[in-house]
């Protein structure tokens, strides 16, 4: 199960594409999944906002691997994405991709040359590379490099090595000087005159960058991420305050002037001065900006975080009045939300900030969804959904989920860990409830785990997986008894196919259907799909005229990491990407629109 989970409705209106006897996949109505489409999870995309908190937007939805960096004239910004860099523009005009063979999927922090024609880009374990705009890849170091920072001239860059050595080359590459090795974690910042460097070290030290010779400017271990102002004067800086708690503090580069800036009681980082030197913004505990002026007093909040996005990376444009961002994941902050993907409308459904939902089921006549509703892997109950009314069916202290209707509606199962929501200490027992909250009545007492049933469309028999003497699929009557074991290995989420002939489950990576006894075992999946090689297919559910199979599979060639939601025929064939928007997609429940 996904940490941070929505639930969204797809309405399929999908016209299939395959030949030969593939039955063609017309309008079966709602699929209903859980998916975390928050926007920045789990990758933040990239915003601006004006220093007034107007002029909010978002300038790519291609996730960002690293912060943003400001083009000299403010125009645009650069950041490393999945595979390359990308350079959006402010004006909304077409994004741009310099191909440079960066690995897949690591962070990366690029930076931009103060006359606008490079771009240095390092990223983990690998060299420093320099892009000239229109040009040639340059390697500009030897072994790995991070946290680039250019001079204010543009003619040297500072990065920090692997055994966290400070280092200054030319952008020739042809003079490389090493300034000595500390416990470098935060990118160098240089003086106006690029002379010195700031840094953390114990304390703030500057570095001349002609002789690497020291100077102590404050003496308090965890003095941290120095930055400069433009005109000289003041170096800000983050001091922790008690266990987990930072302010902002101000010092002159002598070290006279100490003041503090700030007083929140919350962790502040990300700070970045107004190009005039007299503001500088920051980045709150949860993400919010806010900008204070250099000589302290209230701050004002200019983005504000309610289960949206947060913030990280920022940096003020060379020219003020804008921030640019990445916006941060501040918590399970998901929502319910309906979506038809025709016309492309959208609708948020509730507004919670603090759970998530999952393993969502229709009812059987479409009008409801039922679904459990928790915080990661503590207490959660199951609720049920129909219009915008919304009714809890269990409040007990356990953790219970995976809800199932029987075929009249009338009744839900789930499943109750009874030795309480403690991570690490499961004993889960399949429970009935009425449909109202009441009638509880438990249906198993095993040694180990009941989960994942599913109520027959006769509604005379449930199938589940257990982890008992013998893993595998069971089936049961819907009181509890003769429960006999179908099917042995490690297999998941059964689901019935409508005319209760057959039970699709995944094993080994790929989806199958049986008979309800256990007998003619078929594999409908193929390995290879669409995407490469298709991985960790599951979840799966039947269309509701019997012919199809939706569930949920890996779309990242194996690495199960990420999760989009792909139809195949019942009777098996290629599999179909249906929904993937770079954020999983799993638990899917089909359904004919109501």
């Amino acid at each position: 199960m996904i940490g941070r989970l929505s639930l969204l409705v797809l309405v399929g209106a999908v016209a299939a594409s395959t030949a030969g006897a593939t039955p063609t996949l017309v309008s079966n109505g709602l699929i209903v999944f859980a998916s975390n489409r928050a926007e920045n999870y789990p990758y933040p995309l990239v915003y601006t906002v004006a220093e007034q908190g107007s002029k909010h937007r978002r300038v790519s939805r291609i996730a960002a691997w690293g912060p943003p960096s400001w083009a000299p004239n403010g125009r645009a910004l650069a950041f490393a994405s999945s595979n390359d860099v990308v350079i959006a523009g402010m004006n909304g005009g077409p994004l741009q991709r310099l191909h440079i063979q960066r690995s897949p999927e690591t962070s990366a922090t690029v930076a931009w040359s103060p006359d606008g024609r490079t771009i240095a880009i390092a990223e983990e374990a690998r060299p420093l590379y320099l892009k000239t705009l229109g040009g040639s890849l340059r390697r500009l170091s030897r072994g790995e490099a991070r946290a680039p920072a250019w001079s204010p001239s543009g003619r040297r860059i500072a990065y920090v090595s692997a055994r966290d050595r400070l280092t200054v080359v030319d952008a020739a590459g042809r003079q490389r000087r090493s300034l000595g090795g500390w416990g470098i974690s935060t990118r160098p910042s240089w003086s106006p005159d690029g002379r010195h460097i700031a840094l953390a070290d114990r304390g703030i030290v500057l570095v001349n960058t002609q002789t690497g010779r020291r100077r102590r400017v404050t003496s308090r271990i965890g003095d941290n991420d120095p930055v400069w102002s433009p005109d000289g004067t003041l170096i800000a800086f983050q001091r922790l305050i008690g266990t987990y708690r930072t302010e902002i503090f101000v010092v002159r580069p002598d070290g006279t002037g100490l003041a503090r800036l700030t007083r929140n009681r919350q962790a502040e980082e990300w700070l970045t001065w107004s190009p005039d030197s007299s503001r500088l913004a920051y980045a709150g505990a949860r993400g919010d900006v806010f900008v204070t002026s250099r000589r302290g007093g209230r701050p004002t909040r200019i983005s504000r975080n309610s289960c949206g996005e947060g913030a990280n990376w920022l940096t003020w444009s060379p020219r003020g009045g804008m921030l640019a961002f990445g916006g941060l994941n501040v918590g399970p902050d998901t929502e319910l939300y309906s979506e038809n993907p025709e016309s492309g409308g959208t609708r948020q459904l509730t507004h919670n900030c603090t759970r998530w939902e999952a393993n969502p089921s229709w009812a059987p006549d479409g009008t409801a969804i039922a679904y459990d509703d928790g915080t990661g892997l503590g207490p959660s109950d199951i609720f049920v959904r129909r219009g915008s009314q919304v009714r809890r069916l269990t409040t007990d202290p356990a953790r219970d989920i995976d809800p199932s209707w029987s075929p009249d509606g009338t009744r839900l199962v789930f499943a109750r860990n009874v030795r309480g929501g403690t991570p690490g200490e499961s004993a889960y027992e399949l429970f009935t409830v009425g449909a109202d909250g009441g009638s509880m009545r438990r249906l198993t007492d095993t040694a180990g785990n009941n989960l994942e049933p599913a109520w027959s469309p006769l509604g005379d028999e449930i199938a589940f997986v257990s982890t008992r003497a013998q893993r595998g699929i069971y089936v049961m009557r819907t009181d509890g008894s003769e429960a006999t074991l179908a099917l042995t290995g490690g297999v998941g989420r059964p689901a019935w196919a409508p005319d209760a002939s057959r039970i699709a489950f995944s094993l080994d990576d790929d989806i199958w259907t049986m008979r309800p006894d256990g007998s003619d075992q078929r594999r409908v999946t193929e390995r290879g799909g669409i995407t490469g090689p298709l991985m960790d297919a599951r979840d799966p559910a039947w269309s509701p005229d019997g012919r199809w199979i939706v569930f949920a599979g890996d779309v990242d060639e194996g690495r199960g990491t990420a999760y989009g939601l792909f139809v195949v025929a019942a009777t098996g064939g290629p599999e179909r990407l249906l929904s993937y928007a770079y954020q999983d997609s799993v638990e899917p429940d089909w359904q004919r629109a109501p």
